[in-house]
């Protein structure tokens, strides 16, 4: 059995170990690797421990968040009051597109953002100048 001791734990050693960048659970992986390494220096314990306490509590915030009820009465952009108004006449997406000259990224965005279609939105918009 073979010892290794003090080998370098980084992305450049994994470059020149696979020829190819590490994915993202690699580099997750390779920063456990070196946080478990250098416990020991820095006289911190259980630092993967703390890593993953902290990721589990951000997860149950997050869900927290999700399950609380949303604003009745919330201020919005134009382009979202607009197309939550269209989606009340039951226009599909690619009607309410053409009829709004907006890109399929900022449908979604509006949609996603506000959670549309909805009731309680205010017909003050966002960032007015009036």
């Amino acid at each position: 059995m073979v010892k290794v001791v003090d080998v370098e734990i980084n992305v450049m050693s994994f470059k020149r170990a696979f020829n190819r960048e590490p994915t993202e659970a690699e580099m997750g992986a390779l920063m456990r690797l070196n946080a478990k390494r250098n416990e020991k220096q820095c006289g911190g314990k259980n630092t993967i421990e703390k890593i993953d306490r902290r990721l589990a509590s951000a997860s149950k915030a997050r869900d927290y968040i999700k399950s609380q009820p949303l604003k009745r009465n919330i201020v919005v952009t134009r382009t979202a009051w607009s197309v939550n108004y269209l989606l009340k006449l039951d226009l599909n997406k690619s009607q309410i597109m053409d009829v709004l000259h907006i890109s399929e990224i900022a449908y979604d965005r509006a949609v996603k953002q506000y959670n549309l279609p909805r009731d309680g939105i205010e017909r003050r918009f966002k960032n007015d100048k009036r």
